[in-house]
């Protein structure tokens, strides 16, 4: 007997699983990947046991010649999406005022910084449940310091989430020299690596707040203990005018801290750009987060490095990135070969309400839908951008968000197409339908996350 998901939908549900069947048929208006399956319309024969793709194609493929089990009708059916970048443990912030001065929404993400490890597993478990009902099935999480109850509490917390989580551990210190790093560093010993249900890696915050000589050392550590790093880079104006001449209003954010002295100014003041400073760290293994100014002198570098790129659009537009230093060139960087992922950045850049019961959630999909408005962005670039690429940012094995024969996704989202011009993909990114999810993990067991 077939199942449809009831219509119209207005807010976020769950499929209902169906267990009474070793295979489960789905029938949709369009099954895409951000890896080449693409199919319209679409089906997929799902192993019900192990939530394993055995077949994708059409309605009326050899292996999917029958009658679907649960028929999506106008919806397109994709993997769940990735969040390459957040802040888990900033989830209780409200929403921050747009294109404030970044020193003024740094001193606002200090002060929002919980302290309280109960309050943290309460902001990283309500983050993680508004990713789910946004499609997301796995992120990488920005946690606090490492060897503190910030950090260690966020860890926790998500590894105890339904989705996939690499907790990036975070660390500042504009000011150590690398045995001083090595030593900050050695608590994270015991918390790096990967298993299936999530991971560990390591995050210098920014050029800002973290020496050269300590990133460098960072880098090291992190290939040593074969775990991600990933950095915020040439995020904000403030920052480049710090790198390149030493002054400004980051300046005066560090001397106010009493973190300026001699030695950290022989860092700064070389005309250079935030990528250029950083370029001897720069290689496989590390992602910059933000990228938002970029030359093509700094594509070139970036493309040479073979570190990752991930693009957060709404918190490039909420602070003001592209007034800064004009469009992001996120697509300039792809084409010379720059992987890059998607990301959501923290709830302080989401449109108000967002964090509430009935609001979007940490969304991917509406990065995406920005995207594609915005900039006419290929929507099965931005799948992939949203998938493959961000899997490869925090450690995840791409089969586990592919749909093609033999991958095991974490789980699945539906969403609504409407009737209109383009494919089904380009009509529920124009659309403003929320996604339906069904955790590939939990096929077996009937499982409804809420």
């Amino acid at each position: 007997m077939s199942t449809s998901l009831p219509q119209p939908r207005t807010s976020p549900a769950f499929l209902p699983t169906l267990t009474t069947h070793a295979h489960l048929r789905i029938h949709a208006a369009q099954v895409v990947d951000g890896a080449g399956v693409d199919y319209s319309p679409g089906a997929l024969l799902i192993e019900t046991s192990t939530g394993t793709v055995r077949a994708a194609g059409r309605p009326g493929d050899p292996d999917l010649d029958a009658p679907a089990e649960l028929d999506l009708g106008d919806c397109v059916v994709m993997p769940g999406l990735v969040n390459a970048h957040a802040h888990l443990d900033l989830s209780l912030m409200g929403a921050t005022p747009p294109a404030q001065p970044f020193v003024d929404a740094l001193a606002a993400f200090r002060q929002a910084r919980i302290a309280d490890p109960t309050q943290i597993v309460r902001a990283v478990t309500l983050g993680a449940r508004k990713s789910l009902e946004a499609g997301v099935v796995a992120v990488g999480d920005i946690a606090g310091a490492i060897g503190t109850s910030l950090g260690l509490s966020a860890g926790v917390a998500l590894a105890a989430t339904p989705i996939w989580g690499m907790t990036l551990y975070e660390f500042f210190g504009i000011d150590i020299d690398e045995p001083q790093t090595r030593d900050r560093l050695a608590p994270a010993l015991g918390l790096l690596g990967a298993d299936d249900s999530g991971g560990a890696g390591l995050s210098p915050h920014a050029p800002y707040s973290v020496g050269p000589d300590a990133i460098g050392a960072a880098r090291r550590f992190a290939s040593d203990a074969g775990v991600p790093l990933v950095i915020h880079l040439a995020e904000s104006p403030e920052e480049a005018e710090l790198v390149a001449s030493g002054r400004g209003p980051m300046r005066e954010l560090l001397d106010s801290l009493g973190l300026w002295n001699d030695r950290v100014a022989s860092k700064f003041g070389r005309g250079l750009s935030p990528i250029r400073h950083l370029q001897p760290h720069l290689g496989p293994g590390v992602t910059c987060i933000h990228v938002n100014q970029a030359s093509d002198d700094d594509l070139d570098l970036l493309a040479a490095s073979g570190a990752h790129v991930v693009y957060c659009p709404r918190a490039s537009a909420h602070y003001g990135g592209e007034r800064a230093f004009g469009p992001h060139r996120y697509r300039e960087m792809m084409e010379r070969g720059i992987p890059v992922a998607l990301g959501t950045d923290s709830a302080a850049n989401l449109p108000e309400g967002a964090m509430s019961p009935e609001g979007e959630g940490i969304s991917i999909l509406e990065e995406m839908r920005l995207l594609h408005r915005r900039d006419g962005a290929d929507p099965r670039v931005l799948m992939r951008m949203a998938t493959v690429d961000a899997a490869r940012v925090i450690g995840l094995d791409q089969s586990r968000v592919r749909l093609g024969a033999g991958c095991r996704p974490l789980g699945l989202v539906a969403i609504e197409a409407p009737p209109g011009p383009g494919t089904p993909l380009e009509r529920a990114l124009r659309s403003g339908g929320r996604p339906f999810v069904l955790l590939g993990e939990k096929i077996s067991r009937g499982t409804r996350i809420v």
